[in-house]
């Protein structure tokens, strides 16, 4: 039994078909400028072929909506907005192109802006250029414009926000021996993006804390020769712990200084 149009309503760039028949009711919510393509009015009667038309508009209508959504939430790259087009498999693949066709013709999708967000959050996080091309081109922005972004970035800013990195980073876990809180520094600025660390670090004042580091040698010499302690002893349990300490990035003298004024007293534990 065919369907007739019962009611019509229009709310800024949607309209809702209500359509009937003796047994059923639905409701299409198709884009105004689809509507307006072949308007229907009050009365008409929807036969099969314009049912399945409706029902392909009321999809493209959801899925067009759906693309916004997420745009006004947040910026999004074509390559991105495509995954997410990708998973509407409701959506026939020529729908999926207009709909990008008509975000970018109205200035909702640009990857050019995308870009330059993504620069300037990187920066407020304190993250170097080669992380920053490593995010713009996964998100979709073509090398060449993103190496040309980066190649923008002022030199003197750069090792700024890395001398600040740094800062952040040499502040945290206290217990580690100053070698290797040195070395995870040099990683974590590596990772961070940062590509002069030499120059970073000589802009700070990294010396070593000996109270602190004989603090910490102290608590790592303990826990070594409680846990070798359990296999080893004499000379095997002194070498153990030693290439243990070591590894732990503490000075050879200071470990020898360490293990002859405490390490025995361990041992008799």
């Amino acid at each position: 039994m065919e369907l007739t149009v019962k009611k019509i309503k229009i709310d800024g760039d949607v309209v809702s078909l209500r359509c009937e028949d003796q047994q059923s009711s639905r409701v299409y919510r198709i884009l105004l400028d689809d509507y307006l393509r072949q308007p229907l009015s009050a009365g008409d009667v929807v036969d099969q072929q314009t049912a399945e038309r409706l029902d392909q508009q009321h999809t493209y209508c959801y899925c067009y909506r759906r693309c916004l959504r997420k745009l006004a939430a947040s910026d999004h790259t074509e390559k991105e907005m495509r995954q997410v087009l990708s998973r509407m498999k409701e959506l026939p693949a020529e729908d999926g192109e207009r709909i990008l066709n008509t975000l970018k013709q109205a200035g909702y999708l640009n990857d050019g802006n995308v870009a330059a967000s993504q620069l300037y959050a990187d920066q407020n996080k304190l993250l170097g250029r080669r992380k920053t091309l490593y995010n713009l081109t996964g998100r979709g922005i073509d090398r060449q414009t993103a190496c040309q972004l980066i190649a923008d970035v002022d030199e003197q800013e750069e090792l700024r926000r890395g001398v600040l990195k740094a800062q952040k980073i040499w502040s945290r876990d206290p217990n580690r021996s100053y070698r290797q809180k040195l070395q995870h520094l040099r990683q974590q600025l590596a990772a961070d993006g940062f590509e002069d660390i030499d120059g970073i670090l000589q802009q700070l004042d990294l010396k070593m804390d000996e109270e602190n580091e004989k603090a910490n040698l102290q608590r790592d010499l303990a826990k070594a020769v409680t846990r070798y302690g359990k296999k080893y002893s004499g000379t095997q349990l002194r070498r153990q712990t030693v290439q243990y300490l070591l590894s732990r990035g503490y000075e050879y003298s200071m470990i020898q200084e360490c293990y002859g004024q405490e390490g025995e007293e361990y041992e008799d534990q």
